[in-house]
C-alpha cells in the first residue's frame, strides 16, 4: 500500500495564501489515518496500458508546458513502467488507479478521465483551469477520493456526483459555486469527509438537504463561508461519527440544536459568524472530545455556562463579539487550553434578548 506521490510545486505565496495552504494541508493530514481512499495498492513496475497512457498524453498536451511533471505524460515512445509517470499510480495490470496533480496548471476539459475505469483516487485541487466537471465522470464507479478544491468550478454543484456512490472523500469547496446543494449527495452513504466550503463570495445556500441524514459515516463536514439559512438541522446530531463540524459564516438561525449532544466523538465545532441565538447550551460541556470550539460573532446571549469546565481536552475557545456577560465561570479543568478569546459585557447595559441583532 502506498500514498500517491504528488507532482505539485509550492509557489511563492503571500502570508495570507500560505496560511490558507497550511490550513488545507492540516485538513488533509487529519484525514490520513482513516481514509481508505487515500491508500492504494501500487505496482510501480507494471507497464502502463496504451489506452491509459493515451489519456495522460491528451491531458498533458492540452495543459502545455506550465508544469514539468507533464513532460513524463507526453514523452514519445512505447508505454513505460508506471513509476515513470509523475503523480500516477497503477495496478498490477497497468491500469491507472490514482492521479495526484495538485497545483499543476492542469487545464480542462477533463472528459478523458472517464476512460480510466479503474480510477480510485483523483486529486486535481488548485488547478484553476479545470473549470467544469463533466457528467462522464459517473463512469468512474470505483472512484473513492475526488478532490477538486479551488479549481474555479462555477455554478451549481452537479447533481450527478450523487452517482459516485463509492466515494469516501469529496472536496468541491473553494470554488465559486451557487444555488442549492443537490439532494442527490445524500446518496453518497460511504462518505467519510465532505467539503463544500465556500470562497466567502456568494456560495451555495438554502437549507441543508434532509438527505444528508443518510451520511452516517461522515467524520468531517465543512460548510463554512456559504449562504445556508434556516435552522441548523436536528439530523446533524444523528451523524454520530462526526469529528469535525465546521459550519461557520452562514445564515443559520435559531438555537443550537439539542441533538448535537449526541456527537460524542466531536473534536472541532465551528459555529461563528451565524445568526444562532439563545443561551450557550450546557450540553456542550458533555462533548469532552472537543479541542476547538468557536461561538464568536453570533446572537448567543447570557452567561458562559460553568458546564464548559467539562471540556477537558479543549485547546481553543472563542467567545468574542457576542452578547455574553460575566462573571466568567471556573474553567480550571481546561488544562490543555492554549488560546482563549472572549469578551464579557456588562449585564446592566445589555438589551433584552429579543432586541439582540
Amino acid at each position: 500500500m502506498a500514498l500517491i506521490p504528488s507532482v505539485a510545486r509550492l509557489p511563492q505565496l503571500s502570508p495570507v495564501a500560505l496560511l490558507s495552504f497550511v490550513v488545507v494541508a492540516a485538513i488533509v493530514a487529519a484525514l490520513l489515518p482513516y481514509s481508505d481512499a487515500i491508500r492504494l495498492a501500487a505496482s510501480p513496475d507494471a507497464t502502463i496500458l496504451t489506452p491509459q497512457l493515451d489519456v495522460l498524453r491528451q491531458l498533458g498536451a492540452q495543459s502545455g508546458s506550465g508544469f514539468a511533471g507533464f513532460k513524463s505524460w507526453t514523452a514519445a515512445g512505447s508505454p513505460a513502467k508506471c513509476a515513470k509517470y509523475a503523480g500516477v499510480t497503477c495496478d498490477a495490470e497497468g491500469r491507472i488507479t490514482g492521479i495526484n496533480v495538485t497545483a499543476a496548471n492542469l487545464k480542462g476539459p477533463i472528459d478523458a478521465l472517464s476512460k480510466l475505469d479503474a480510477l480510485e483516487f483523483l486529486d486535481l485541487s488548485s488547478n484553476g483551469e479545470v473549470k467544469a466537471l463533466p457528467q462522464s465522470l459517473t463512469k468512474l464507479k470505483k472512484l473513492k477520493h475526488l478532490d477538486v478544491y479551488n479549481c474555479w468550478i462555477e455554478g451549481q454543484i452537479p447533481s450527478f456526483l450523487g452517482q459516485l456512490t463509492a466515494l469516501t472523500y469529496l472536496s468541491i469547496g473553494g470554488n465559486p459555486l451557487d444555488g442549492a446543494v443537490p439532494s442527490s449527495l445524500g446518496s453518497l452513504v460511504n462518505l467519510v469527509s465532505l467539503n463544500i466550503a465556500g470562497t466567502g463570495e456568494d456560495g451555495v445556500g438554502g437549507p441543508l438537504p434532509s438527505s444528508f441524514a443518510n451520511l452516517k459515516k461522515l467524520k468531517e463536514l465543512y460548510l463554512r463561508n456559504n449562504r445556508f439559512n434556516g435552522k441548523l438541522p436536528d439530523f446533524i446530531g444523528d451523524l454520530t461519527n462526526l469529528e469535525q463540524l465546521m459550519v461557520s459564516k452562514n445564515y443559520w438561525e435559531g438555537p443550537i440544536p439539542k441533538t448535537l449532544s449526541k456527537l460524542k466523538k466531536l473534536k472541532y465545532l465551528g459555529l461563528r459568524e451565524t445568526a444562532l441565538e439563545g443561551e450557550i447550551p450546557t450540553f456542550l460541556g458533555t462533548l469532552d472530545k472537543l479541542t476547538y470550539l468557536s461561538l464568536s460573532d453570533t446572537r448567543l446571549y447570557g452567561e458562559v455556562p460553568k458546564a464548559l469546565n467539562g471540556l477537558v481536552n479543549l485547546k481553543e475557545l472563542y467567545l468574542q463579539n457576542g452578547w455574553f456577560y460575566g462573571p466568567l465561570p471556573n474553567l480550571s479543568n481546561l488544562k490543555k487550553l492554549t488560546e482563549i478569546q472572549l469578551f464579557l459585557r456588562s449585564r446592566a447595559r445589555l438589551p433584552p434578548p429579543s432586541q439582540v441583532r
